[in-house]
C-alpha cells in the first residue's frame, strides 16, 4: 500500500516536470527559436540582434520572428547596468499554414503534458500564454502568428 501511495505522489510531480519553460530561460535559446522558425516557415531570415531583443525577417515581409528579453537594471561597481534575465516574449508571424503546422508539430508537443487551460486560439500553462491566431491576407497569402507571453 505504501508503494502505491509513493507512486501516486510521484506521478503528478513527474508529469509536471515535463512542462517546457519557453520564457525566462537562457537568452541563448533565442537563436534556436529563430533557427527553428526559419526551418518551419521555409524562409531565409535576416537576423538583427539587439541588447533587448533578437529579431529576424524575410526579405519579402512575409515572416518575422522576434524574441524579446527581460532586461533588468542592476548595480555593477556602483553603476546601473541593464542585465538580460532571460526570454520575456516570443512572436513568430508568417504564412498561416506554416504557423499552424509549427504550432501543431513544434509547440503543442512541448506543452501538451502541462496545459491547464485551452481554447480555440490560446493555451495557458504554468504562467505562460501561447496564442496562435489567423490574421488576414497579404498579397493573397493568409497570414498568422504565434505569440508566447506571461499569463
Amino acid at each position: 500500500m505504501k508503494q502505491l501511495l509513493v507512486l501516486a505522489l510521484l506521478f503528478p510531480a513527474a508529469s509536471f516536470a515535463q512542462c517546457d519553460k519557453l520564457l525566462g530561460g537562457d537568452p541563448a535559446a533565442a537563436a534556436s527559436y529563430i533557427a527553428d522558425a526559419e526551418k518551419a516557415l521555409d524562409l531565409k531570415l535576416t537576423v538583427d540582434n539587439q541588447p533587448a531583443f533578437m529579431q529576424a525577417r524575410d526579405a519579402d515581409g512575409y515572416a518575422q520572428v522576434r524574441v524579446q528579453y527581460d532586461m533588468k537594471n542592476e548595480l555593477k561597481n556602483g553603476q546601473p547596468v541593464q542585465v538580460n534575465k532571460g526570454i520575456k516574449r516570443i512572436y513568430i508571424g508568417g504564412p498561416w499554414e506554416k504557423i499552424e503546422k509549427m504550432y501543431n508539430e513544434y509547440f503543442l508537443p512541448r506543452i501538451k503534458g502541462c496545459k491547464t487551460t485551452t481554447d480555440e486560439s490560446t493555451d495557458t500553462w504554468e504562467g505562460h500564454k501561447l496564442r496562435h491566431v489567423k490574421q488576414g491576407q497579404q498579397r493573397s497569402m493568409s497570414l498568422g502568428f504565434i505569440e508566447i507571453t506571461r499569463a
